[in-house]
């Protein structure tokens, strides 16, 4: 009963601001800044670069890092017409905090096999501890898309450093065959997917707009080989460490994955208070299908009764 009213609050909220003819760009004044966070690993130092998105004035409300996934940067957040910057930043007033994992986008770029999930959730690790000694008492909220989930699942589950995990396109189920060969993953260290694998793993065609299927495709970044570790599944052993408020996401067409179960998806977090959610008519990158306005709401309304 509390959650749904919870839920009612928060779009009557929206209402309102609808009627007080406050538009997405104008509700909060967005001031960006761009970040540098040294990180090491094997006594090598790399840098992890992102975007700071703060809203003025500042609300207070907790602090959203954004990670994605294989094949994405920091770019997947700020996509024009599907824009998490303009909802969470302008509109609902909440910082955001999107970066660049190693070997992607503007962030070092180290031997491809280095980076296994392991040495990922190392050096993240190591930037939100920067982050936290820069925020005082905010909370911070990890929301990661597919691989960028799963490191989101393990940090979660071996430190107290998050205070909310919102997981997106990430499961425990078996995987389908979708993407490069085994024999590409040969070939060196970092993979790239051709613009039919990628359209084939994390779309659904009916649900959404080939011109952004083709703006997603022109900025594909290969994937480091090290990624391939992540089929391992190593978060399995600390889900049920995980204690804070948990929102599980998926696409309702999500390739990826042999069955979409999000109810046996939650049972792993044993000690978490877990929220799911399915996306209609939507594939594996939820969040760039024309559906994605579901996906925004639920979210909104879930940090509203949470945090």
């Amino acid at each position: 009963m509390e959650r749904n009213t919870m839920k009612f609050l928060y779009f009557l909220s929206l209402i309102m601001i609808s009627f007080a003819g406050i538009t997405h760009s104008h509700a909060f004044e967005v001031q960006s800044s761009n970040q540098e966070y040294s990180v090491s690993t094997l006594f090598c130092s790399y840098t992890i670069r992102g975007v700071q998105y703060q809203p003025v004035p500042d609300t207070g409300k907790p602090l959203l890092v954004l990670v994605h996934g294989a094949t994405y940067g920091k770019w997947m957040w700020d996509v024009p017409g599907y824009s998490w910057i303009n909802h969470f930043v302008a509109e609902l007033g909440y910082p955001v905090l999107s970066i660049d994992r190693l070997g992607y986008g503007e962030s070092s770029r180290p031997n491809g096999d280095l980076l296994t999930p392991r040495c990922q959730v190392y050096t993240l690790k190591q930037v939100l501890c920067q982050v936290a000694d820069s925020l005082e008492q905010r909370s911070i909220i990890w929301v990661g898309h597919s691989m960028g989930a799963l490191f989101g699942n393990m940090i979660a589950g071996e430190t107290d450093l998050l205070d909310g995990l919102i997981s997106i396109g990430f499961l425990h189920e078996q995987q389908t065959s979708t993407g490069p060969s085994l024999l590409q993953y040969l070939k060196g260290d970092y993979i790239s997917w051709t613009d039919e694998e990628r359209t084939t793993a994390f779309y659904y065609m009916q649900g959404a707009d080939p011109e952004i299927i083709d703006y997603d495709n022109q900025r594909a970044e290969p994937v480091p080989r090290g990624a391939i570790w992540s089929g391992l599944k190593p978060d399995s052993l600390v889900l049920g460490c995980i204690d804070i408020p948990v929102l599980l996401a998926s696409g309702q067409y999500d390739a990826l994955w042999e069955e979409i179960d999000l109810a046996a998806e939650a049972a792993l977090f044993a000690n978490a208070p877990v929220t799911t959610f399915v996306q209609e008519n939507a594939g594996h990158t939820n969040l760039l299908h024309q559906s994605n306005w579901a996906l925004l709401d639920e979210i909104g309304s879930w940090l509203v009764t949470y945090f």
